[in-house]
């Protein structure tokens, strides 16, 4: 999270999420699309975490995990971010 990795420019999301060990969500009509907005929402969360409650991403990453995390998009995602992320620090006690 603190250093991109060039390795995943030409991937597609599907493929990014399966490199992390996350299991997609098959029982929906999943796109690359929807795959791609959960993909960027995730990366939202976890930066605002990082940036609002000034945490390592180690310790972020160690206590809400990537799989974790993709499973809690529904329906973490019609809040706005701030409220979100306050939920996801009460959630995981971070």
């Amino acid at each position: 999270m603190d250093m991109g990795n060039p390795l995943y420019l030409n991937k597609t999301p599907k493929q990014i999420l399966g490199n992390m060990g996350i299991k997609v969500e098959n029982t929906f009509e999943i796109s690359e699309t929807y795959d791609e907005f959960i993909l960027a929402w995730m990366a939202d969360v976890y930066i605002y975490l990082q940036w609002k409650y000034n945490l390592p991403s180690e310790e972020i990453v160690g206590k809400v995990e990537q799989e974790q995390l993709y499973h809690k998009y529904s329906p973490l995602h019609e809040a706005s971010l701030p409220n979100c992320v306050e939920k996801m620090v009460k959630i995981y006690q971070l």
